[in-house]
């Protein structure tokens, strides 16, 4: 894979999109889906629960200093 160019500034800015993407969903909807969690069949309250996390953990905000 090239390391320069714009096949790989292409490449690099959908990671970057995705990164403000998932630091969106982490700083705005979770606050706002996790008080639903609990009236939630245990299944789909699991299955939310493993997407807030991607969404905390995708974005590095799990890291403080």
């Amino acid at each position: 894979m090239f390391q320069v160019g714009i096949p790989a500034l292409l490449d690099w800015s959908r990671h970057f999109l995705m990164l403000g993407y998932y630091t969106f969903l982490a700083t705005f909807a979770d606050p706002i889906v996790r008080p639903f969690l609990n009236t939630l069949p245990s299944k789909t309250s699991f299955q939310w629960k493993r997407h807030l996390e991607a969404w905390k953990y995708g974005d590095g905000l799990d890291y403080k200093l």
